[in-house]
This record gives structure tokens, C-alpha cells and sequence, in this order.
């Protein structure tokens, strides 16, 4: 890989639009946002959301919108 591949997928990630879905949420941080839902927070709903994220058309936009970095 060349030094212009690595920029090219730079740029390509930090696109409009574009980024990077962080999946890697601890047990604690999903159980606070899952208890201002009413959701148990167990091994098999937090499975369930993380799968959630990466099938489910615009899950990514809505996550981003409902909980913003930072």
C-alpha cells in the first residue's frame, strides 16, 4: 500500500457523510442508554443492538443523531 492509497482512504473516510461506526461500547455505557429506553441490558439485547448498527438501513444516522460524540 502506498502512501497515496493511505491518503485517498483518509480522504474517503472524513467525506461528508462518511466515518467511522465505534461498535465498541462498554456493558456500562450501553446499560445507561439502555435504561432511559426501558431496555434491559443484557448479553443478548446488547448483542441485538450492536447487530442493529451494521443491518439496518440509516441505523448509523439515527445512533449519531440520538447520541452524539462527545
Amino acid at each position: 500500500m502506498t502512501s497515496n492509497d493511505l491518503e485517498s482512504i483518509t480522504l474517503a473516510l472524513v467525506a461528508d457523510g462518511k466515518g467511522i461506526l465505534a461498535a465498541d461500547e462498554t456493558v456500562p455505557t450501553l446499560t445507561r442508554r439502555f435504561d432511559t429506553l426501558g431496555i434491559r441490558s443484557t448479553e443478548q439485547s446488547r448483542r441485538a443492538y450492536r447487530e442493529m448498527l451494521f443491518t439496518a438501513p440509516g441505523a448509523a444516522g439515527i445512533h449519531q443523531r440520538c447520541y452524539p460524540a462527545g
